[in-house]
């Protein structure tokens, strides 16, 4: 940040800058003062450490012009005596500040330099108000017969134009900068600045002139005074300083004249020097010249102050509580010598050569008790902080003019990016068209190079579009200046070079990763905010800092600006993505390894879920080749969960994967009802891993064998009826058979069949005393299997079954749920389910479980080869596969397989997403899966999902202290070490972003008592509002959240009330929606228990009845520590119990 002050005048024109430029350097800037080459000046400057840049000749060497040719030709002097130094010291430079006669180039110079140019006059009656007249200077001189000010504002701007608009127009000229029409507007700006104190020198506002009054640049001068001044003030009265500072054309006998009067008043005298070069007359002692010395310091042990009326030493004797005594000799002078009079401390004399007579009298007057007083409090009211308020406003004003430069740049460069996107979507669509315009005959091969094209160039559309919102939302820079720019997607140009990099690749690593403790080769990194195709703001990260000076190390937080807009604004009731605010700890999950299972630990709003979901875009970006076949499973808690969460993928640009729930899994089974629509204590039951054995007891029950022999008769239609005996040797020879094929229940019947029908044939054989050979046995055993009666039997030694008929025989039968002697009586009784009646969530694993142990019905499409495929067509498409243009798709990441091929040489269906193929199928296996809120998953579940993930590629997201399911998890060693033990790995996400602090401290008694050894998640932002609670009457509780309802300003709220509580009341009310359809999410208001309300956040909570919510169950605890952190910006309760002692912090209401 770099500022240049100019100006070409005295000292009261010096001496201000001087002021502003240590401010601006305390302020951070860099500051060099361009001023006129006096050794006073020279020896100021460098005494403050401000860097002097001489600008034309010595001010003291200046003639007044006389004439307005004079004036004309001073000013053009100026201007090119000017220019050179100007320009070369406002070169890089982000603001020009100027005053004094460098008004007619500075604001040219600043404009061809494309910098901010701010104007500054140290008296108001500089400035061009239409309220007051003009000053008699370079406009004038006007008509004395006119008095209408605003007609002598209008022949100001008309001599400024005459005079100077020759010299003006020809330097603008020379920087290739059009004229301008009125050079008085153009050289004062339309908002100059006021360098005056409000007391001494007020502006009225006016609607012509946007004026900053910032109040006079003062700089404390601590420099003592001189040994023989001391010394002089000491030996009496306090003396009267005279002095008129660096004016040099006064009255040649001013200095008698003042001395003689000051002597009238029987005062001593301070004579100062002043450029004019003041000297006493004589030799007497009661009077001492003095040079340059501290002002305000000696003005605080004078008597009065006599002086010109500069704006200076005039706001310096103001300051020190001095009377004054003002002789004004030119330009503004007269303007603050009334001033004096007017507010009382002083006298103004009239005219600017005194007589003894006259300067006495106006002494008189000064020295009176009653100015003193008046000066005293005048002094009080005066402000000394203008020059430290005027570099706030200049250090904000460059940060604003960077900010817009900045912007223009950035949305050039997002414009450019939106344009390679737009041309990326044109080409994509051409092909696409090119491959609809095609036939849709032609060979085997021909079909499936246009399909699968048609699949590709679709999925690039969908994946550029969803790039369109937020295409590019940051930037990060090296040390070599080398910039990398970080979107949805990676763009390049026509010569291959990078424009844009997917947020994705390992490349954008250093963008999420950086921090000022570890940068990483950053040196500083950009968030980009955008609204459409516009970049509409940006925060910038520092860098490069010292540990002690920077803002934080690993725990600071990346883009806090965009992040926490994106945190308190209102909620939609659909989850958005965060890629542009991905935090460090947050990356570190995403990126992590593919292999093995990864657990986030995540308290409330750590943002895990987001994560994961972004973990599962970045695992298939990163191992497309390897998930792009097999998919990514997403679960969720439960559907309402996965409409809130919906919208996240598609937005990253992945539509491949799968969203569902545990009562998703189980394809076929319709009409699943939630967690919520199963007791808990049967859920727990159901959720058990002795489920898996009592499967497998009931299922060994449902197979038969002969207590006694059964009879069947065979050969009813053949003329060779046989009646055949079936001993229980001979079911337990067929039972063994089918177990040693160690084939799932409904494959191993065909060794039980082939097993007595084998027998019964050879029996039958030797019956007929050998008159059969072998093939003929054989073709016997063939066309028992086809006989009725040997159909039943087989079905009653080894029947067909399907997963609901097992589960249903199971729940129907307390002796199949006795068989493997693990459930206790009251567990079998809570097994019993009306035939007939909806299945629930708990139900699924149960029937995976049971689809697992009997395997797929024989003749059913799961037991076609390959989804029905013959061998002949898998063959012929693994053919096609291996002879494909390589240079029209890419295999290895093509969403195309064998199956896929074959499928589409039969040509009975169209090429359908993996999504879809994967969600119709039990036994799809999938690359990886992802489980968020996991803790809430029963030991079936778990089983259900390591079938699903074979590999063993998974990563769980979780908070044990929300664990609300009986069935749920204490620990995540409890469900993985059985399937992965070594195999998995543990992270914490730590810091919560979504919750205030405030909310979180409410639930430190909670997680206290919940005892889980969890450190609550480190809250980073306060919300400013304190949580309160209330305690009602039972039957006002309806009316009172109806209140809170009206009250709601925007967004969302959740009413969170306890299991079984009746609120059929609340439901009632207008804009409330009870939880239970995914499309409750859409209301401003929805009313849930806390295990609906997991996963999901609201900018309002209201919470009831927390004492019931903890007596619910047993997880009661966790399911309050579920409601109190919902909220985004306020909570609520409403109880008419007392408030349960774990809830601190609350304010009562």
């Amino acid at each position: 940040m770099r500022v240049l002050l100019a100006t070409y005048g005295s000292r009261g024109d010096v001496e201000p800058m001087l002021a502003l430029a240590v401010r601006l350097r305390e302020a951070g800037a860099q500051v060099r003062v361009c001023a006129p080459p006096e050794q006073e000046f020279a020896e100021r400057l460098a005494g403050a450490g401000v860097e002097l840049v001489p600008l034309g000749r010595p001010w003291h060497e200046m003639v007044r012009p006389s004439g307005k040719d004079a004036a004309a030709r001073m000013v053009a002097d100026l201007i090119e005596e000017q220019h050179g130094t100007l320009a070369a010291a406002a070169e890089g430079c982000d603001l020009l500040v100027a005053t004094g006669m460098v008004l007619f180039s500075a604001p040219s110079v600043a404009e061809a330099l494309g910098i901010r140019y701010v104007f500054t006059a140290f008296c108001p009656v500089v400035l061009p108000s239409p309220d007051r007249a003009p000053l008699p200077g370079p406009g004038g001189p006007y008509p004395p017969e006119e008095t209408d000010v605003r007609v002598l504002r209008e022949l100001e701007a008309q001599g400024y134009n005459d005079r100077f608009g020759a010299a003006v127009g020809a330097h603008r000229a020379a920087l290739g900068l059009p004229p301008v029409a009125s050079v008085r507007d153009h050289v004062f700006t339309d908002q100059p600045w006021l360098a005056a104190d409000p007391v001494l020198g007020p502006w009225q506002p006016t609607p012509e002139l946007d004026v900053v009054q910032t109040g006079a640049w003062h700089l404390p001068d601590e420099r003592p005074l001189p040994a023989d001044l001391v010394e002089f003030l000491a030996a009496g009265e306090p003396p009267v300083y005279v002095g008129f500072g660096s004016m040099r054309h006064l009255a040649p006998d001013l200095a008698q004249v003042a001395v003689e009067a000051v002597r009238a008043q029987g005062r001593r005298v301070l004579l100062g020097r002043g450029w004019a070069g003041l000297a006493a007359a004589d030799d007497r002692g009661d009077c001492f010249v003095v040079g340059e010395v501290n002002q305000q310091e000696l003005f605080r042990r004078v008597a009065a102050v006599v002086h010109h009326g500069g704006a200076g030493t005039l706001f310096a004797a103001a300051l020190a509580g001095a009377p004054q005594v003002v002789l004004p000799q030119a330009a503004d002078q007269p303007y603050y010598a009334e001033r004096v009079a007017e507010l009382g401390i002083g006298a103004a004399h009239d005219g600017p050569v005194p007589t003894v007579e006259s300067l006495s009298a106006a002494l008189a007057a000064a020295l009176a008790p009653e100015v003193r007083t008046r000066a005293a409090a005048v002094a009080a009211r005066i402000r000394t902080d203008g020059a430290e308020r005027a570099a706030r406003r200049l250090v904000e004003l460059i940060a604003a003019d960077r900010k817009e430069r900045e912007l223009r740049a950035e949305n050039a460069y997002v414009g450019l990016l939106y344009d390679r996107l737009d041309l990326q979507r044109e080409l994509a669509g051409d092909r696409l068209r090119e491959v609809h315009r095609q036939e849709r005959g032609g060979t085997a091969q021909s079909r499936m190079e246009r399909d699968t094209m048609e699949s590709t160039h679709t999925r690039r559309i969908a994946e550029l579009h969803a790039a369109e919102y937020g295409l590019c939302f940051g930037r990060i820079e090296d040390a070599d200046g080398e910039r990398q720019y970080i979107g949805r997607i990676a763009l390049a140009d026509d010569d291959h070079e990078p424009l844009l990099t997917d947020w994705r690749a390992r490349a954008a690593e250093p963008f999420y990763r950086a921090t000022p403790a570890r940068p990483g080769g950053v040196v500083a990194r950009r968030h980009l905010r955008s609204k459409g195709r516009a970049v509409v703001d940006f925060d910038d990260d520092a860098f490069g800092l010292d540990d002690q000076e920077s803002s934080g190390g690993e725990g600071a937080l990346s883009g806090e600006g965009a992040l926490l807009a994106s945190l308190t604004a209102r909620r939609t009731g659909r989850m958005g993505d965060i890629v542009a605010t991905i935090q460090a700890e947050q990356d570190r999950v995403i990126r992590s390894d593919l292999a093995g299972v990864l657990v986030v630990q995540g308290g409330p709003g750590t943002g895990k879920t987001v994560v994961a979901l972004h973990r599962a875009a970045y695992l298939l970006y990163t191992h497309r080749d390897r998930l792009a076949k097999r998919g990514v499973l997403v679960i969720g808690p439960n559907t309402t969960f996965l409409r809130y969460i919906d919208q996240v993928l598609p937005a990253l640009g992945e539509t491949e994967v799968v969203l569902g729930s545990i009562g998703t899994l189980y394809p076929g089974v319709t009409g699943v009802t939630g967690a919520d629509g199963e007791r808990a204590e049967v859920a727990a039951v159901k959720g058990d891993a002795r489920m898996a054995q009592v499967l497998l007891a009931a299922l060994d029950g449902l197979r038969q064998l002969p207590e006694e022999e059964w009879t069947i008769t065979v050969g009813r239609s053949s003329g060779h009826r046989q009646e055949l005996r079936i001993s229980r040797a001979l079911g337990e020879r067929a039972h063994a058979a089918a177990h040693r094929t160690h084939e799932p229940h409904n494959q191993a019947r065909a060794a039980l069949v082939e097993r007595v029908s084998s027998e019964l044939a050879l029996r039958i054989a030797r019956d007929r005393d050998g008159e059969m050979d072998l093939d003929a046995v054989a073709d016997l055993a063939d066309s028992l299997v086809e006989e009725p009666e040997f159909q039943q039997l087989a079905e009653r030694l080894w029947p067909v079954l399907t997963a609901e008929q097992l589960v249903t025989a199971l729940y129907g039968s307390p002796e199949l749920a006795a068989a493997a002697d693990l459930l206790g009586a009251e567990e079998r009784e809570l097994l019993r389910r009306e035939p007939g009646a909806p299945w629930t969530e708990a139900d699924v694993p149960v029937l995976d479980e049971a689809a697992e142990l009997l395997g797929p019905v024989p003749g059913s499409a799961a037991t076609l080869p390959r989804d029905g495929l013959s061998a002949a067509e898998l063959e012929y498409a693994k053919h096609l596969m291996e002879s494909f243009d390589a240079s029209m798709v890419d295999i290895e990441t093509s969403l195309v397989d064998v199956e896929v091929l074959a499928r589409q040489y039969r040509g009975t269906e169209s090429l359908r997403p993996l999504s879809e193929r994967a969600a119709a199928d039990r036994t799809w296996a999938y690359g990886h899966v992802i489980v968020d809120e996991a803790q809430e998953l029963s030991p079936m579940a778990w089983r259900m999902l390591t079938r699903r993930c074979p590999g063993r590629s998974m990563t769980i997201v979780g908070d044990l202290a929300q664990t609300g399911a009986p069935a749920g998890l204490n620990s995540w060693g409890q469900a993985l070490d059985e399937y992965t033990a070594g195999r998995w790995r543990s992270v914490e996400l730590s810091v919560n972003y979504r919750t205030p602090s405030e909310i979180m401290r409410t639930t430190e008694g909670v997680l206290r008592a919940l005892d889980t050894g969890l450190a609550a998640p480190r809250a980073v932002r306060s919300g400013g509002v304190r949580p309160w609670s209330r305690q009602v009457a039972p039957d006002e509780l309806r009316a009172v959240v109806e209140k809170e309802i009206a009250a709601m300003d925007g967004g969302r709220m959740a009413i969170v009330h306890p299991e079984g509580l009746p609120v059929d009341a609340l439901a009632s009310l207008a804009g409330v929606v009870a939880a239970g359809e995914p499309s409750a999410l859409d209301s401003p208001v929805v009313l849930m228990t806390p295990g609906q309300s997991k996963g999901l956040e609201f900018d309002s909570v209201l919470l009831l009845e927390p004492a019931r919510m903890l007596a619910a169950h047993t997880r009661g605890l966790n399911d309050l520590y579920v409601a109190l952190t919902r909220a985004t910006k306020t909570l609520g309760v409403l109880h008419t119990e007392e408030l349960p002692a774990v809830l601190e912090g609350f304010e009562e209401r």
